[in-house]
């Protein structure tokens, strides 16, 4: 919403179930987007606490390891191809992070655990407040696996008494009672009553 300059009382009023429920959503896409970018960084931290406490041996660790770093790479490799460049790197800033919290809450004292989560919680909120319009693409991926907005292309028909009226845009968010729209780059919030919203795919 902030991207697109506008704000809907009636999601927070009337839709907060389902904006927890998007939340809860994107956190967990989060998560696993960041395991499977950067889960090694957890098998490190776990070498490096065996070498301090010199316990070599690892048995069937190493194994584990190189697949786990052989997956790493692959998903590097597809999102670095289906990304944009600066989301990309967006997206390795959050996972190095989250991999480095989740390695030391199941590797190290307290002490450590509670630098990881003050660290993690400050390059959230520095991600937020720098990149904004990053932020926003990836909040648009949610709102596409929903169809409740991230621009997918939909036809909104009015029904009235004489020929129903198809307007064709980009959705940009559904809410419980309005329907913003991008018209040819012109924003139109409009009532959801006696409208039906078709969804297109290609």
């Amino acid at each position: 919403m902030s991207e697109n300059h506008i704000f809907s009382y009636d999601f927070f009023i009337n839709g907060l179930f389902g904006l927890s429920i998007f939340f809860i959503f994107t956190a967990f896409f989060l998560l696993l987007y960041g395991l499977f970018l950067s889960a090694f960084v957890i098998f490190i931290i776990e070498i490096i606490k065996k070498y301090r406490t010199k316990e070599h041996k690892f048995s069937g660790f190493w194994i584990l390891f190189f697949l786990t770093l052989l997956i790493n790479i692959l998903f590097q490799y597809i999102s670095c191809h289906k990304l944009s460049l600066k989301v990309f790197m967006v997206m390795n800033f959050f996972s190095l992070f989250i991999n480095i919290h989740i390695g030391s809450l199941l590797l190290c004292n307290a002490k450590i655990k509670l630098i990881t989560l003050s660290v993690l919680i400050v390059s959230i909120f520095y991600s937020i407040t720098t990149f904004p319009y990053i932020i926003s693409n990836l909040v648009e991926v949610g709102l596409k696996n929903f169809n409740s907005g991230g621009k997918v292309l939909v036809n909104i028909t009015t029904e009235n008494n004489f020929k129903p009226i198809v307007t064709k845009g980009n959705l940009i968010l559904l809410t419980p009672n309005k329907i913003f729209v991008d018209f040819n780059r012109t924003i139109k919030i409009m009532d959801r009553d006696e409208k039906v919203i078709d969804i297109l795919k290609y």
